[in-house]
């Protein structure tokens, strides 16, 4: 979906999935759950802006953007171990 995006090409799928991640309904694509929804949605498209398609994906998933939310949820992941450690040392010495 996203080198569909970088392409100018809007997105018309279900929320299913990393879709609703990836696709701004109405901005970059529809997310459709029913069959004539994606009929609409296609002649809709001709509204949308492929301007936006690429400036998504250069916020949400250029290298730099996935490093840094790689980064986010590594030192989350790291400050969320620290603290269960020290709440099992004190849960032990109870």
């Amino acid at each position: 979906m996203t080198e569909a995006m970088v392409r100018g090409t809007p997105i018309i799928t279900r929320p299913l999935g990393a879709a609703i991640e990836i696709a701004a309904n109405g901005t970059t694509g529809f997310l459709c759950s029913m069959p004539r929804q994606m009929v609409d949605a296609a002649a809709a498209s001709s509204e949308l802006g492929p301007e936006d398609y690429r400036a998504r994906v250069a916020q949400r998933f250029s290298a730099r953007a996935m490093v840094a939310g790689y980064e986010r949820i590594h030192k989350a992941a790291l400050a969320d171990s620290s603290r269960l450690s020290v709440r099992a040392a004190l849960a032990q010495s109870l």
